[in-house]
Parts: C-alpha cells; sequence; structure tokens
C-alpha cells in the first residue's frame, strides 16, 4: 500500500513538472491567462507547488493584477520563507497598492537574502 502512495505521488510530481514546463511556456508565449489556467491546475493538484505559486503570482503580476499577485506570492513565501525573488516580487504589488513602506521592508529582505542577485 506504501509502494502504491509512494507510486502516485511520484507520478503526481512528473505530471505536475510536465505541467509547469507547458505554463512557462504559455507564459513566456505571452499566453498569460492560458498559463494561469494551467498554474491553477497544478495548484489544484498540490498546493504545496512553490514553483506554480511563484509562476501565478509572476504571471498576475505581468498582468498588473497586483491583488491576486500578492496573495500567490505570499503562499510561495509560506513554503520557502528563503524566496528572494518571492519578497521582491510580494513589494512590487504592494506598493502598487500605496503600502510603500511595507514594499520597502520586504524588498530589503529579498536583496538581504540574495544581494547578487540582480532583479
Amino acid at each position: 500500500m506504501l509502494l502504491l502512495f509512494a507510486l502516485c505521488k511520484v507520478s503526481s510530481f512528473c505530471q505536475n513538472d510536465e505541467l509547469m514546463q507547458k505554463a512557462d511556456s504559455l507564459r513566456d508565449a505571452g499566453l498569460l491567462e492560458e498559463a494561469i489556467a494551467m498554474y491553477t491546475q497544478i495548484l489544484g493538484s498540490d498546493s504545496e507547488h512553490e514553483m506554480a505559486w511563484r509562476g501565478r503570482g509572476y504571471t498576475y503580476l505581468m498582468l498588473s493584477d497586483f491583488s491576486n499577485c500578492g496573495e500567490d506570492y505570499k503562499h510561495a513565501l509560506e513554503i520557502n520563507p528563503q524566496c528572494a525573488n518571492c519578497y521582491v516580487n510580494l513589494a512590487l504589488s504592494i506598493a502598487s497598492a500605496g503600502q510603500v513602506d511595507s514594499a520597502v521592508v520586504l524588498a530589503g529582505k529579498g536583496v538581504e537574502l540574495e544581494p547578487d542577485n540582480d532583479y
């Protein structure tokens, strides 16, 4: 039974990995709504998929949908609080809502985590 569970998890992981590649390709091709739908599909089967939260958040950022962008980056940070890009992109999303002081703090956290990143 444990082996069956492990195989299902691996299969799900492999399937989500393929879907992530497709979602990223859609995003890179400018098919943003389609990419969001695919990231959402991944998150429906694995709500702890950090890269899906990040991918969808970045896609929302590209659409200037700062509210959804911020929510997705908050989820990604719950999974991986060491994600420097997540802090910086969350900062961009909340700065758009006028929360500049909080945005500066968040961006600073990202830079502190990865000072050599050129964001």
